[in-house]
């Protein structure tokens, strides 16, 4: 008789361009050598569809410039912007689409509406590869029986951000649900209540997240042995107004997690930086200052908290988002 195999709690980290996904598993079966290759099959595949969609996004985009030559030749003439079907012999049949060409120009200027057009079919598209294909698969491979045991906070976010992006109502349930719950991505993307649309560059901080996906398998209600009760704001603005100069402190509940929460570096002056978590200049302002300390939070919400605890204002990154704050 074969015994049932012991639920285990497993990381599995996958290195790609761009950053490294981490999954961390707890009460479910070993994960075999097929699997753990599976699995990076699985994510591997869903990073190079992400980045294609990137690329592709940037390439299309590229294109404005020379549809703008186009169409100011158009606009001279003052008829509609007209797209038809040809029949065989190269002779117009039926009209597809006729747009008044001021709204085409318009539409084609940066940060226009093509632009966000294509960047909400990038967040849809992420998503919907995620929930339908990625999940699934990661489940069947981990043999969990519900799907809903694997989750990450992004894609979490991801999910109410989309949702906005279709139902684009103000005061609308999926604006409640997004400033309710998506606390990271609308700082990150800097989001406005009543202004759900994306730009090129909001998709190139997305894709930075995206590079660094954190994922949790949590079968059967199995937990990970880690405190999951917020850390108290009084409580974090104490640790760092106690720290001494020229010391960094690391909160074992956000270093466990990699790429999650914010850094914090100030000084006995009246300002502070607040960095992102992969921020290349935190360190180094670290370093740079006289006494300077630098300490780890668990979200850019509680980074925010700690600095008015603290009596400090915000001294912009001027590298990452972590300044919309």
């Amino acid at each position: 008789m074969t015994g049932k195999a012991t639920n285990t709690t497993n990381m599995l980290q996958i290195g790609w361009p761009g950053g490294m996904m981490t999954l961390r598993c707890a009460g479910v079966p070993p994960i075999t050598e097929k699997g753990s290759e599976e699995i990076k099959s699985v994510m591997e595949r869903f990073s190079a569809d992400c980045q294609m969609m990137l690329v592709w996004l940037s390439a299309v985009l590229g294109s404005q410039h020379a549809m703008r030559s186009h169409l100011a030749e158009v606009a001279e003439q003052d008829e509609p912007f007209t797209l038809n079907s040809y029949g065989p012999h190269g002779r117009p049949e039926s009209v597809l689409a006729s747009v008044p060409v001021a709204d085409v120009v318009a539409a084609f200027e940066d940060a226009g509406k093509f632009e966000r057009l294509y960047a909400k079919a990038f967040v849809v598209f992420v998503y919907q590869t995620w929930e339908h294909a990625i999940r699934p698969r990661m489940a069947a491979v981990l043999q969990v029986a519900n799907v809903n045991d694997i989750r990450s906070d992004l894609m979490g976010e991801l999910r109410c951000l989309r949702n906005w992006l279709i139902h684009p109502i103000v005061d609308s349930d999926a604006e409640t649900e997004f400033f309710a719950k998506a606390h990271v991505l609308q700082h990150a993307l800097g989001m406005k209540r009543g202004d759900p649309s994306l730009t090129a560059a909001n998709v190139a901080v997305l894709m930075q997240y995206l590079n660094n996906l954190q994922v949790e398998v949590s079968a059967g209600g199995a937990e990970f042995g880690l405190q999951t009760a917020p850390v108290p704001t009084d409580m974090l603005a104490d640790m760092a107004r106690h720290l001494e100069p020229d010391h960094c402190l690391l909160i074992p509940e956000v270093h466990m997690r990699p790429f999650a929460g914010a850094w914090i570096v100030f000084n006995d002056g009246p300002t502070a930086t607040v960095h992102a978590r992969d921020c290349d200049r935190a360190h180094p302002e670290y370093l740079q200052l006289d006494g300077g300390r630098m300490v780890q939070m668990p979200s850019w919400q509680s980074a925010k908290e700690v600095l008015v605890e603290l009596g400090k204002t915000e001294r912009p990154c001027g590298h990452c988002c972590a300044s919309q704050l």
